[in-house]
Protein backbone atom coordinates (compact mmCIF):
# COMPACT_ATOMS: atom_id res chain seq x y z
CA UNK A 1 0.00 0.00 0.00
CA UNK A 2 1.78 3.57 -1.27
CA UNK A 3 -0.12 6.57 1.04
CA UNK A 4 -0.02 9.82 -0.13
CA UNK A 5 0.40 12.50 2.79
CA UNK A 6 0.40 16.22 1.40
CA UNK A 7 0.30 19.00 3.91
CA UNK A 8 -1.59 16.50 6.27
CA UNK A 9 -3.87 14.90 3.96
CA UNK A 10 -3.72 11.36 3.96
CA UNK A 11 -4.60 9.68 0.48
CA UNK A 12 -4.19 6.05 -0.74
CA UNK A 13 -1.98 6.47 -4.17
CA UNK A 14 -4.96 4.52 -6.00
CA UNK A 15 -7.77 6.74 -5.53
CA UNK A 16 -6.32 9.71 -7.27
CA UNK A 17 -4.89 9.81 -10.51
CA UNK A 18 -1.74 12.12 -11.76
CA UNK A 19 -4.19 14.91 -12.65
CA UNK A 20 -5.37 15.07 -8.59
CA UNK A 21 -1.64 15.02 -7.59
CA UNK A 22 -0.89 17.11 -9.86
CA UNK A 23 -3.56 20.18 -9.61
CA UNK A 24 -3.25 19.82 -5.42
CA UNK A 25 0.14 20.60 -5.49
CA UNK A 26 0.19 23.04 -8.18
CA UNK A 27 -2.63 24.90 -5.93
CA UNK A 28 -0.58 25.02 -2.85
CA UNK A 29 2.37 26.61 -5.04
CA UNK A 30 0.50 28.89 -6.44
CA UNK A 31 -1.05 30.18 -3.09
CA UNK A 32 2.62 30.58 -1.96
CA UNK A 33 2.56 27.58 0.12
CA UNK A 34 5.28 25.06 0.33
CA UNK A 35 3.84 21.35 -0.67
CA UNK A 36 4.62 19.26 2.43
CA UNK A 37 4.82 15.70 1.12
CA UNK A 38 5.34 12.38 2.80
CA UNK A 39 5.10 8.90 0.73
CA UNK A 40 4.53 5.96 2.78
CA UNK A 41 5.15 2.87 1.43
CA UNK A 42 4.72 -0.72 2.38
CA UNK A 43 4.53 -2.95 -1.04
CA UNK A 44 6.40 -6.39 -0.63
CA UNK A 45 9.69 -5.71 0.03
CA UNK A 46 9.75 -1.93 0.39
CA UNK A 47 8.99 -0.48 3.37
CA UNK A 48 10.06 3.16 3.90
CA UNK A 49 8.39 7.15 4.08
CA UNK A 50 9.74 9.82 1.78
CA UNK A 51 9.36 13.25 3.24
CA UNK A 52 9.74 16.62 1.62
CA UNK A 53 9.31 19.96 3.04
CA UNK A 54 8.59 18.67 6.69
CA UNK A 55 11.03 19.29 9.39
CA UNK A 56 14.05 16.44 9.60
CA UNK A 57 12.87 13.67 11.67
CA UNK A 58 15.38 11.14 10.42
CA UNK A 59 15.94 7.91 12.51
CA UNK A 60 18.53 5.67 12.17
CA UNK A 61 17.84 2.87 9.96
CA UNK A 62 17.51 -0.41 11.64
CA UNK A 63 17.78 -2.80 9.12
CA UNK A 64 19.68 -2.55 5.90
CA UNK A 65 18.24 -0.80 3.04
CA UNK A 66 17.15 -3.05 0.41
CA UNK A 67 18.00 -2.76 -3.29
CA UNK A 68 14.50 -1.23 -4.47
CA UNK A 69 14.18 1.26 -1.55
CA UNK A 70 18.11 2.38 -2.35
CA UNK A 71 17.15 3.05 -5.94
CA UNK A 72 13.82 5.32 -4.44
CA UNK A 73 15.99 7.40 -2.14
CA UNK A 74 18.67 7.78 -5.02
CA UNK A 75 15.77 9.35 -7.55
CA UNK A 76 14.11 11.31 -4.77
CA UNK A 77 17.52 13.01 -4.21
CA UNK A 78 18.29 13.25 -8.01
CA UNK A 79 15.04 15.30 -8.15
CA UNK A 80 16.05 17.69 -4.67
CA UNK A 81 12.56 16.43 -3.56
CA UNK A 82 13.77 15.99 -0.09
CA UNK A 83 13.90 19.28 0.39
CA UNK A 84 10.85 20.91 -1.19
CA UNK A 85 8.87 20.13 -4.22
CA UNK A 86 8.81 23.25 -7.00
CA UNK A 87 7.66 20.78 -10.12
CA UNK A 88 4.63 18.65 -9.60
CA UNK A 89 6.17 16.34 -12.48
CA UNK A 90 9.36 15.42 -10.30
CA UNK A 91 6.94 13.93 -7.31
CA UNK A 92 4.65 12.23 -10.46
CA UNK A 93 7.95 10.56 -11.64
CA UNK A 94 9.03 8.86 -8.33
CA UNK A 95 5.40 7.82 -7.75
CA UNK A 96 5.13 6.11 -11.01
CA UNK A 97 8.57 4.36 -10.70
CA UNK A 98 7.35 3.43 -6.98
CA UNK A 99 4.01 1.81 -8.08
CA UNK A 100 5.96 -0.27 -11.19
CA UNK A 101 8.16 -1.27 -8.50
CA UNK A 102 5.40 -2.95 -6.07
Amino acid sequence: MIILNINNERIELRRVGPSWIKGKLQSLINQGQMPRIRVFIEPFNINMVLSSGWPSTQKAATRQVRQEENQIFDLWDRYGLGEKITKPEQLLLILNHIKNLA
